[in-house]
């Protein structure tokens, strides 16, 4: 495997040294003295941005108003001009470490939430309140800015209200209903930004000059950071349970299979959760209109801890209350985990031989490695190396023909991870170069030259697929080792972040100190990877991907150093070079199949109709109650058809597309077969969940 000494320099030194860390490690909540000191420190380490310029004061100013008032709302274009010209006192304020414009503007806002909410309370209390047909509403806040003063922000207010109330009355709501609902959404998003304490919003303007070094750096505060650790060893200890949060009432969306919850039996998905009390007599909490993020901190805990539930739950004999307790355990979240399906198919070919093929789905949703430390008798986290190596030596073991290895979801994750899933499908080779900010090249190689397997592969990809997702698809592609089916580029994330913790209590930041580019030296930055085969998508409507981030660093080439083929397995008894002809024959049947397939059918027309629904700036209440009643199925389907989660593995248009590619490429193309093969079969067009 690659050099992990590498890794450990790139993505978890532990502290940045412009960054005083002492001092800041002695602090137990983030305060304004300690911005500008963060601010060193980010700059002494980030890729790019060295200096504290007129521009990236600008940029911080602007993702800090956007992130009080991103729906414009609230500010006046007057309070925006009076926060904009603050940032020729940036230099002044970042040597006095002293940032008063924070609590300035935060002052300035709650006036203008108070002015607002008081506006709203006399609208929707008005006796002869009804919808207005007519009344035209700007889509995109952006496009309508703020407003020029109190009057028109009033008018904008009453649009948003007539909005919501439509949106509500078109769901089935009876409209007293809906204005009941309305004003006390308002109540508690008033609520919300009045209990703002002073860390979150110095946390608030940190994040924002984080966000102006590029789109992916940013402050992780002390919850962010534990999600963080999560996602990426994949257990917590708590109950097991996704909650949601409707009209104020926190809801149990799903239980976590094997989690506390679930082998209780007591909780159930749609219940609701009113109170909480820590241990078998402690006193309940009232929850209602709290925070979703304050929730969940009194619901997670330490292993063998007890948490007592006060829910409520709709029946068919009336409303039933509750109190469950349940004993926290570790949970394992195995829906974020690798899992794969087999398919077994019978097709004959157009020699008129009958084929038995059995072709593995694999989904990788990102790439997880638990990095907390272990003692000597404790063995290794989990990891998506380990759980890949596993699954494919099943593959192996039950003969598998082919692997559609499936990212379409998969955001990224730990660098090294992700280079060492590259390189199961590699003898040996050079999988991404990196470079830092000094513009140093450093080569990420699969020195292991174990190739784990050796047969056919297609990876699915779409503009979700980022960062070290990309790496496997586009330095697999490289090696002509997979064909690439999908939308027709990936997310385009080709920038490398460091986590740097502040303390315990302060969070962390993560910070873009490389870049990388696929070994071939093309860089994924902006361009992403583009597909062999094209699919449509309806997410291709949608504004996802670098290109549409604010600031994003621009994309450069530097020279190839790709392994040679040989070296990297490539060999009549390793894997086969995909070639332009094999390419172009399964593109041809492919597209054949496209333009007589219903679900693609669909999503077309969901583009086309999406297009439409881009270019109007304004809409009417009259045309957002069509809309919403009009064909309630063909608008489930177009939701589902832009959702790629939550669902089976092989129950994807795109995975399904790709399953009919494998097998043309299994038969018609004729690659050369792995010897050696034991005849085992399953059921034919059965899948087996093997994980």
């Amino acid at each position: 495997m690659k050099n992990k000494t590498l890794f450990i320099i790139l993505l978890l030194i532990s502290s940045i040294n412009a960054c005083s860390a002492k001092s800041i490690n002695k602090k137990d909540a983030l305060d304004e003295y300690l911005i500008s000191q963060i601010m060193a420190g980010s700059m002494q380490v980030h890729v790019k941005q060295k200096t504290l310029t007129p521009v990236l004061s600008e940029q911080t100013l602007s993702n800090f108003v956007e992130a009080l008032d991103y729906g414009r709302l609230f500010f006046l274009q007057s309070d925006v001009d009076n926060i904009f010209a603050s940032k020729i006192k940036f230099p002044e304020f970042y040597a006095g470490q002293k940032w008063p414009l924070i609590t300035n503007s935060f002052n300035l806002f709650l006036t203008r939430v108070d002015e607002q909410f008081t506006n709203a309370l006399n609208y929707l209390n008005n006796p002869e309140l009804k919808l207005d047909m007519d009344r035209k509403i700007y889509v995109d806040p952006k496009k309508r800015g703020f407003p020029k003063n109190k009057i028109d922000a009033k008018k904008t207010l009453e649009n948003t209200l007539q909005y919501q109330l439509a949106y509500l009355v078109a769901i089935g709501e009876p409209f007293t209903g809906a204005v009941a609902k309305v004003v006390k959404r308002r109540e508690r998003l008033t609520k919300k930004y009045h209990d703002l304490s002073h860390e979150r919003r110095v946390a608030i303007f940190v994040n924002a000059f984080c966000s102006a070094l590029d789109p992916h750096s940013n402050y992780l505060s002390r919850d962010d950071m534990e999600d963080f650790e999560i996602n990426m060893s994949l257990s917590l200890e708590g109950i097991g349970a996704l909650l949601g949060y409707e009209e104020g009432i926190t809801v149990i969306q799903s239980l976590t299979p094997g989690g506390p919850a679930e082998k209780g039996a007591l909780l159930k998905p749609d219940d609701k959760v009113v109170a909480v009390a820590q241990g078998e007599n402690g006193q309940f909490i009232d929850i209602i209109d709290m925070d979703l993020r304050d929730v969940v901190k009194l619901i997670r805990g330490k292993k063998c801890t007890v948490v007592k539930l006060k829910i409520v739950r709709p029946s068919d004999k009336g409303i039933q209350r509750k109190i469950i307790a349940i004993t926290r355990d570790k949970v394992n979240l195995e829906d974020h985990a690798a899992k794969m399906e087999y398919v077994d198919i019978v097709k004959t070919n157009k020699s008129g031989k009958i084929n038995d093929l059995r072709i593995a789905v694999i989904d990788l949703p990102s790439f997880y490695a638990d990095t907390k430390p272990k003692t000597f008798f404790q063995k290794p986290g989990r990891s998506a190396v380990l759980d890949m190596k596993d699954l494919l030596k099943k593959c192996n073991d039950d003969n598998v023909d082919g692997i559609i290895l499936d990212l379409q979801r998969n955001g990224g994750g730990a660098l090294d991870e992700a280079v060492d899933v590259a390189g199961l499908f590699l003898a040996r080779g050079n999988i991404v170069i990196a470079t830092d900010r000094r513009k140093r090249k450093m080569i990420l190689a699969d020195t292991d030259s174990k190739l784990d397997f050796k047969g056919p592969l297609i990876i699915t990809t779409s503009p979700l697929t980022a960062s070290g997702a990309e790496i496997v698809a586009g330095a697999l592609k490289d090696y002509n080792r997979a064909l690439i089916v999908g939308s027709e580029h990936s997310y385009g994330k080709g920038t490398i972040q460091q986590v740097v913790p502040l303390s315990d209590k302060l969070g962390a930041l993560k910070i873009t100190i490389g870049e990388y580019f696929i070994a071939d030296g093309v860089p994924t930055q902006i361009k992403g990877v583009e597909s062999d085969i094209q699919l449509p998508s309806a997410l291709s409507v949608l504004e996802i991907g670098e290109k549409f981030m604010p600031n994003p660093l621009p994309p450069r080439t530097l020279k190839s150093s790709l392994t040679d083929l040989k070296k990297a397995g490539e060999s009549a008894e390793g894997w086969q070079k995909i070639t332009e002809n094999i390419v172009s024959n399964l593109l041809i049947l492919s597209q054949q199949r496209i333009e007589n397939n219903n679900a693609f059918k669909e999503i077309n027309e969901a583009i086309e109709k999406a297009e439409e629904q881009k270019k109007k700036e304004i809409i009417t209440i009259a045309s957002l109650l069509e809309n919403v009643n009009g064909d309630t199925d063909k608008t489930n389907k177009i939701n589902k058809i832009k959702n790629p989660y939550d669902r089976p593995l092989t129950n994807d248009v795109v995975v399904s597309e790709a399953l009919n590619i494998m097998t043309d490429w299994l038969t018609d193309t004729k690659p050369v077969k792995q010897k050696n093969k034991k005849v085992k079969k399953l059921t034919a067009n059965n899948n087996k969940n093997v994980k």
